[in-house]
């Protein structure tokens, strides 16, 4: 209901605003009249926004519901990133001259939906039977899917706007992440003999690498294994 408040109010405004710009020539008295009435309707809009940005901030992800890996959807899209992705696709489309105000709003509800998915996925960190690299990558793959939920809804609607900007972002730092852990998955002895030997050889020199017979029977068995 809050929702379509807002978006309500927003319509009423560009209404106005569209019938001012119309009278100004014709009946000046007119055009004060609508711009009034802009005065009248922006603050309840912007009251009305601040309590979607404080509903955000104050939501307890346990009510909202958790996400499940044990099921086979258990990790996709959240029910709340859909309600986000659509009331700021609408907010975006009823501002097409990029009203500051607006922008910073619609900024600042980003900013608490990023900590929202973060607070939603907190139990995937460490998942019962599942080691901190299987639960990892599972938490990534739920962010991941949320993200290009948002930015799903944002390409339908056609609507080229700096959240797209900002989510699209967000989303390649996840699928680097994505990447890295799927390596670790499959390449874990690998990438960690990998990164002492380079790290040794930085501080201390390529000599200081004591190349037995012991170590080079342990980088084949490290090969060998993931062939």
């Amino acid at each position: 209901t809050r929702r379509s408040s807002d978006l309500g109010l927003l319509i009423m405004i560009r209404i106005a605003k569209h019938y001012s710009e119309k009278s100004k020539d014709r009946v000046p008295k007119l055009a004060s009249f609508f711009d009034n009435l802009i005065g009248i309707i922006q603050p309840r809009f912007f009251g009305i926004f601040n309590l979607h940005l404080e509903s955000i901030r104050n939501s307890d992800a346990k009510v909202l519901g958790y996400p499940d890996p044990s099921k086979k959807s258990g990790l996709g899209p959240h029910y709340v990133t859909r309600r986000y992705a659509e009331f700021i696709s609408a907010i975006h489309s009823l501002n097409p001259e990029n009203n500051q105000t607006i922008n910073t709003r619609l900024a600042a509800l980003r900013t608490q939906m990023q900590k929202l998915l973060l607070r939603l996925a907190l139990p995937l960190r460490k998942i019962p039977r599942l080691t901190d690299v299987q639960s990892k990558h599972k938490e990534v793959i739920f962010l991941i899917n949320n993200i290009d939920q948002i930015l799903s809804v944002l390409s339908n609607r056609k609507l080229d706007v700096e959240d797209g900007e900002k989510w699209k972002t967000l989303l390649e730092q996840q699928i680097a992440t994505f990447v890295e852990v799927e390596l670790l998955l499959h390449f874990e002895k690998l990438i960690r003999f990998v990164k002492a030997t380079t790290k040794a050889i930085e501080q201390n020199g390529i000599d200081s690498i004591q190349w037995s017979n012991a170590k080079a029977t342990e980088i084949a068995e490290i090969g060998r294994a993931h062939v």
